[in-house]
């Protein structure tokens, strides 16, 4: 008996795809995650601009005091949060580990490494309450953007995310 016999009269998905003309466009599936299947979370997005300093500035001592050194403009955005588990398997005794997480944008974000991400507060509704109240900060550690095969356009980013738990 034969078990990988193979049934000639299938045809693969990949011939079909391509004879129908279409393929997976992720950008599109990525939008349907976040918004049309309502699986997505906002999150704001604190842009810095390195050229200006924010209010926070002290020159003498060339650090922000009571706030981040630089200026920024907050941004909201849609995003889909996955828990990446602490990995123990090259862990010695006496290592800390640090919770990262990950967080997957649409194409449009342009990420820095600079710049913060805050997890918002939301109303009864699950909609975001004005004016924002910021819970949780995060830092990028690692910014992965993910890109089409053929073309190389960048179809969505993912994050890689640590929270921060000093103050200004």
């Amino acid at each position: 008996m034969d078990l990988f016999k193979k049934n000639t009269n299938s045809i693969s998905m990949l011939s079909t795809s391509v004879k129908c003309g279409r393929e997976i466009d992720i950008r599109e599936e990525m939008y349907n995650i976040l918004v049309t299947e309502k699986r997505g979370h906002y999150v704001v997005y604190r842009r810095f601009d390195r050229k200006h300093f924010s209010k926070y500035y002290n020159p003498e001592t060339r650090e922000g005091v009571g706030g981040p050194k630089f200026s920024w403009t907050d941004e909201l955005h849609l995003c889909r949060r996955e828990e990446n588990p602490t990995d123990l398997s090259g862990a010695t005794p006496g290592d800390l580990q640090t919770p990262y997480g990950r967080l997957f944008f649409m194409y449009d974000l342009y990420p820095k490494m600079e710049d913060e991400i805050f997890e918002v507060v939301l109303d009864d509704n699950g909609k975001v309450s004005y004016p924002l109240n910021l819970i949780k900060r995060f830092s990028i550690n690692q910014i992965i953007p993910w890109r089409d095969r053929f073309q190389g356009r960048i179809e969505y980013y993912e994050l890689l995310i640590k929270p921060e738990v000093t103050k200004w």
